[in-house]
């Protein structure tokens, strides 16, 4: 059987987030939905709460992998859908209606279908609202949020994600795809996730640096210079930001000013992305 949409969650001994991230897809009112879990074999109880619902699951598998990606290549070759959305586990669908609300776009041919996201630390939730237009300039600082990206399979076809990479293959996957390759895109005002980032570590965003430095070098030589550049001016921004944060008066004026002009534009607070 064909599904316009399968889900892929992996996970491993993340029992507590699995257990919400299952739940989360089984209580969607859209049921024409496939659901595959790719467990690497936990010993945490994740393969006990995958065997208690395996009325909703299309798929599974609990035996040790090489790592996420390896992980998410397992269930892309497992997959039937014609549309990807991966769901790890900690991570949840932002309401019972999302599915629902988002299968009229993935009706079409378009390559990526993107909504927004609630980028949650510590139960504090930030909203990003991803553009309508996406560029080169816009993926050497940021990337999609793949909880909330639906992704045509065909697009893995000899292609799937790098499992040399440690945290930032499906960044690539992006940039190649879309900057290089020009595969068509939509964005879509649905607010699609809840992406758990409890777990990022200073570990992860020194992988998160240097990969995305092999990347540009790689597939980008002529935009390195650019790109380290650009880093750069990032830093020294986010550093005035915070000596502006630790001078009270200044603070308070700075705030002052970016409350009065969100006022003049209402829907600032909608598109505001994160920094």
């Amino acid at each position: 059987m064909e599904y316009v949409l399968s889900i892929i969650t992996i996970n491993y001994n993340n029992n507590a987030g699995l257990i919400k991230t299952m739940q989360s897809v089984i209580n969607q009112t859209c049921k024409q939905v496939e659901y595959v879990v790719i467990d690497g074999g936990s010993d945490d109880g994740s393969k006990e709460t995958i065997l208690q619902n395996t009325d909703h699951v299309s798929y599974w598998v609990s035996v040790k992998d090489k790592g996420i990606y390896n992980a998410m290549n397992k269930g892309i070759l497992a997959a039937k859908g014609k549309y990807l959305l991966f769901l790890n586990s900690g991570d949840i669908l932002n309401e019972k209606n999302v599915l629902q609300n988002c299968l009229p776009s993935l009706m079409h041919q378009t390559d990526f279908v993107y909504g927004n996201t609630f980028f949650d630390k510590n139960r504090k939730q930030v909203f990003v609202n991803y553009p309508d237009k996406l560029s080169f300039s816009f993926f050497l600082t940021d990337s999609l949020c793949h909880q909330s990206t639906f992704i045509k399979k065909s697009l893995f076809d000899n292609s799937l994600y790098n499992e040399d990479f440690k945290i930032i293959s499906d960044w690539e996957f992006f940039v190649l795809k879309i900057c290089k390759e020009n595969k068509t895109y939509l964005h879509i005002p649905v607010t699609v996730s809840v992406f758990d980032v409890a777990g990022a570590s200073a570990q992860q965003l020194a992988f998160n640096n240097t990969e995305r430095n092999m990347v540009i070098e790689k597939h980008f030589p002529a935009f390195a210079a650019d790109y380290a550049y650009i880093k750069a001016l990032k830093l020294r921004r986010v550093k005035q930001l915070v000596f502006i944060s630790q001078k009270p008066m200044a603070w308070k004026f700075l705030k002052a000013v970016i409350n009065f002009i969100i006022l003049l534009i209402p829907s600032a607070k909608e598109k505001m992305w994160r920094s």
